[in-house]
């Protein structure tokens, strides 16, 4: 996807807010208050290639391990603009802050990082950025990011040599426009506490307190039998003439992966952020968008 689409995107969904407040030409405005440029100094450095991923590597798979990373088209532009954004930072911390907001820069090998920090506060967050030859890398913690790094520089085998990945897979990789892999069977065991919890309010809910003949019995099974044969979520999107399709495949069991669903955010507090700032997006804008997903039934000998 080109970063330029991106920012249309959400100029387009903003369009009726934007409206309201007055702002007819709100990448102009931006320029004007803060001196960066969204469109030339941000958007004109990056290119088509962007992902986000949470793996044990880069922090124990929790959702603090969360890490984006873009290409660049520009890599000195994009690291002269976030140069400027440092300075911004800092003028704005010593000026509002009294000096608890600063910007780090720091260096790890040939690869220049900058870390948003808050000296003299105990504050939990130490988000940090780098900049390579090639991309923009953003970790939540700086540990996340370097861990990044250090798997870009390895060239790995990547998700290809995930046997759950490959197994989920629904159609060919080649052409796709877009991958969302979920490790269900591996955040099962953060969510299935939960799970039991919701399990066991659904059958009380559904007991008689007059009779003891309406009994729900035990909803969800064992942990090591709901685990066993789970299968991950893999959707592909590609572009297929005028149609944005979707091929996707999960496991068969609602209850697999409400456990994988709730793994993913029990691993984090911050995972407490995602329902939250879905409901606000959902509630709070509104767009048209038309595009086509495509059933896929299962075959001869598959559960999922």
């Amino acid at each position: 996807i080109q970063a330029q689409g991106m920012l249309d995107m959400v100029l387009a969904m903003m369009s009726e807010e934007l409206a309201a407040a007055g702002m007819e030409d709100p990448i102009e405005t931006l320029a004007m208050m803060t001196g960066i440029n969204l469109q030339t100094d941000i958007v004109d450095h990056l290119g088509s290639v962007y992902g986000l991923y949470a793996s044990d590597t880069t922090g124990g798979g929790g959702l603090l391990s969360m890490v984006g990373f873009m290409e660049l088209a520009n890599a000195e532009g994009m690291l002269e603009t976030i140069e400027r954004v440092q300075d911004l930072i800092d003028g704005i911390g010593a000026a509002e802050a009294e000096g608890y907001v600063r910007s780090r820069a720091w260096q790890h090998g040939d690869t220049q990082l900058f870390s948003l920090v808050f000296p003299g506060m105990p504050i939990p967050a130490e988000p940090t950025l780098a900049v390579t030859g090639t991309h923009v890398v953003v970790g939540i913690t700086p540990q996340a990011t370097l861990a990044a790094l250090g798997q870009m520089a390895a060239g790995g085998p990547g998700l290809m040599a995930n046997e759950s990945f490959v197994d989920g897979l629904a159609a060919d990789v080649d052409g796709a426009y877009g991958v969302v892999f979920t490790d269900t069977p591996r955040l099962m065991r953060d969510g299935y506490g939960f799970t039991s919890l919701l399990c066991s309010a659904i059958a009380n809910g559904t007991r008689s307190r007059m009779s003891s003949e309406r009994e729900a019995g035990l909803i969800l099974p064992a942990y090591h039998e709901l685990v066993k044969g789970a299968r991950a979520s893999v959707t592909l999107t590609r572009v297929e003439g005028d149609d944005f399709v979707g091929h996707g495949r999960s496991d068969s069991s609602m209850l697999v992966n409400l456990a994988g669903g709730v793994g993913m955010m029990a691993s984090s507090p911050a995972g407490l952020l995602i329902p939250l700032a879905f409901f606000g997006t959902m509630t709070g804008t509104s767009y048209d968008a038309s595009q086509e997903w495509e059933i896929i039934e299962p075959g001869d000998g598959e559960d999922w």
